[in-house]
């Protein structure tokens, strides 16, 4: 039977307290707390205890224990159960259904302490507010299970940092905990110095937000951090299992500003699901940091509705950072944009992924009109203002990546942005229904796009669209595409035009393809390497030692251009192919081996020491050219054509 109670066991105004091995059963406190810690209390110890079914309608939330402490020697809790234990008080800060303190300045050590099926607002089991360079720390298995916050946040921890204060989470475990609306697991702000620092396998397993209507993120962990002194830490194998909740964030959700500081490490997110950002979702603003480094894992992470399976991000203001290193993003899947990562970098927010990171199956499955103007199997960006960085660089890996819309496994936008760079990256397999087998890119009112330094696409495809391996569109005269360095297109094919690479340039001055090596691609229609379209004044040229190998229609009518078609369009619209380009092997079924031409409006290609050699095609088995009146073609300074039916003009 429960016991009504309107006083309880201690109040602690002053001097130490030891309490060892107290055992409470249903017990019901009316006007107080069970334990209660008041202002220059000294070392406390509270130990080798069970508190079952107890529960409080007091102003103050902790129904077992409420402190606000100061300058004390500290406060210990160890080897410690709270089972139903229940904060039922609606009045007043009625926060944490077992525990509620505000330290300041002291330390606190939690050791081996379970809290089970308990329930509160605002921390489901204990609440937390530190102060003064207070330090917490939970350690030695300390555990949250089926506890639920029933008002907002925190489904069984809620922590406020303050003031240069700092809290560890070693080796702790949520399970099975309920949140409202805010941070299944865990909900926190930290300001002012703070640091939060969750280490040492603590696991978070089928955290959930609940709150039937209500708007929801952060199924595991949402945390709140404010400013360039404080840190948000987790590292050292620390997991996230089948957390979930409707809006944003399945497993964590970060809103960082002004400075903070972020560092994931040696992290796996499992099964993790919501309608966005089903592992990860953060927003960061005025030159916050986060770097997600060292064997972090996403697997099977899903989103809904929205966008980003593994991770979505906005970042904004300038040098705002999201970097990505060392990580395996393994079969996530969006609705929408980014299966694996989706993206805004506004106003000068970074986003750079390197270092042996891989994408392994990740895909888009949403297919609706609503959806035309996004993709990325692993990754979708949308970049914008003259300061905004998106970089690929260092060894990263896509492997069988697909969109049934654009980009199999990257779709980028950017207008006015300033730089767009894939390094040293790998495209195995990728496929998308549309445009851009590998990559889907449209650069517009400014920015850099350069892939270079030995990228590869290997063996990717658009199934109904062009550009099997690439397809970018480049507009307005302050946008340019440079693709540079040994990057290479083999075997990559697509259902109309650019077997390997489309590419659309309009009004941009400043692009360039150098030692490019395009190996066996195929097209149904023009251009089995490349298909480039040049129109309304743009310059675009493609130079040394570039190599077109192999290269062939898949259809045996409406094809042109083994090796290349171009389009060059409107006066001042110019091509210039120069220093050992070579065309070899390449053959078509209607026009053009090697190399074909459309020059219409005053448009002029120019051909500078080229080399054609074993090009096959019913019409110009090396070069087929169609010159409209008023545009010119200039074939110059020893070009070479061998083997080869020659020229078709």
């Amino acid at each position: 039977n429960v016991q009504a109670d309107t006083h309880g066991l201690i109040e602690i105004n002053g001097g130490s307290a030891n309490i060892e091995q107290v055992a409470v059963n249903n017990v019901r406190m009316s006007e107080y707390n069970f334990i209660k810690l008041n202002y220059g209390a000294g070392y406390v110890n509270i130990s080798s205890s069970t508190f079952t079914g107890i529960s409080s309608v007091t102003s103050n939330g902790g129904s077992v224990i409420f402190g606000q402490i100061n300058g004390t020697s500290g406060i210990r809790l160890s080897n410690l159960t709270f089972t139903e234990c229940i904060s039922l008080g609606t009045t007043g800060k009625t926060y944490g259904s077992a525990i509620q303190l505000y330290t300041s300045g002291v330390g606190v050590d939690i050791n081996n302490v379970q809290f089970s099926n308990c329930s509160g607002q605002n921390g489901g089991g204990m609440f937390i507010r530190q102060n003064s360079s207070c330090s917490v720390k939970f350690s030695n298995n300390s555990k949250f299970k089926h506890c639920t916050d029933y008002n907002q946040s925190g489904g069984e921890l809620y922590l406020n940092i303050n003031d240069y204060s700092s809290c560890e989470l070693d080796n702790v475990e949520f399970d099975t905990c309920n949140a409202q609306q805010f941070g299944g697991g865990l909900f926190g702000t930290i300001s002012d110095g703070g640091i939060l620092t969750i280490m040492n396998t603590t696991t978070f397993t089928s955290c959930s937000c609940v709150g039937s209507g209500k708007y929801q993120e952060g199924g595991g962990i949402n945390i709140i951090i404010k400013d360039g002194n404080s840190k948000f830490i987790i590292n050292e194998l620390s997991s996230f299992t089948s957390c979930t909740c409707k809006d944003l964030g399945g497993a964590i959700n970060i809103n960082g500003s002004l400075g903070a500081m972020i560092n994931i490490k040696s992290v796996s997110f499992i099964s993790c699901s919501s309608e966005g950002g089903e592992g990860f979702n953060t927003r960061l603003q005025t030159s916050s940091i986060l770097n997600i480094t060292d064997a972090v894992n996403f697997t099977l992470c899903e989103s809904a509705s929205l966008n980003g399976g593994g991770i979505r991000a906005i970042l904004t203001e300038i040098a705002s950072s999201l970097y990505i290193s060392g990580i395996l993003f393994d079969n996530c899947e969006a609705f929408q944009g980014g299966g694996a990562i989706s993206t805004l970098l506004t106003d000068g927010g970074f986003l750079t992924v390197e270092g042996l990171t891989n994408f392994t199956r990740c895909q888009t499955t949403g297919d609706t009109e609503a959806d035309e103007d996004l993709g990325g199997g692993a990754i979708y960006a949308n970049v914008s203002h003259a300061s905004s960085k998106f970089r690929i660089i260092g060894t990263v890996k896509f492997d069988q990546c697909e969109s049934p819309i654009k980009g199999g496994a990257i779709c980028i936008k950017a207008e006015m942005s300033q730089l767009i760079e894939i390094n040293n990256a790998t495209f195995d397999r990728c496929i998308c229904t549309k445009e851009g087998g590998g990559i889907y890119t449209f650069i517009t009112y400014g920015g850099s796009f350069r892939i270079t330094n030995g990228t590869t696409f290997a063996q990717c495809k658009s199934i109904s669209g062009s550009g099997g391996g690439l397809y970018a569109i480049v507009n307005t005269t302050t946008c340019e595409i440079q693709i540079s360095d040994g990057v290479t297109f083999d075997r990559c094919e697509c259902q109309l035009q650019g077997g390997g690479i489309y590419i659309s340039a309009e009004q941009s001055k400043i692009n360039e393809i150098n030692k490019m090596i395009v190996t066996g691609c195929k097209a149904k229609l023009e251009g089995s390497g490349l298909f480039i379209e040049i129109i309304q004044s743009a310059f675009f040229s493609i130079n040394r030692d570039t190599s077109f190998t192999d290269c062939a229609s898949s259809s045996t009518s409406g094809s042109s251009g083994g090796g290349i078609y171009a389009k060059v369009k409107d006066i001042d619209s110019r091509l210039v192919l120069s220093d050992q380009i070579k065309f070899e092997n390449c053959n078509n079924s209607i026009s053009g081996g090697g190399v074909s031409f459309l020059i219409q409006g005053r448009g002029s290609v120019e051909l500078i020491r080229t080399l054609i050699q074993n090009c096959n095609s019913p019409k110009g088995g090396g070069i087929f050219a169609l010159i409209e009146s008023g545009s010119q073609l200039s074939i110059i300074n020893s070009n070479q054509l061998q083997k080869t039916e020659a020229l078709l003009i």
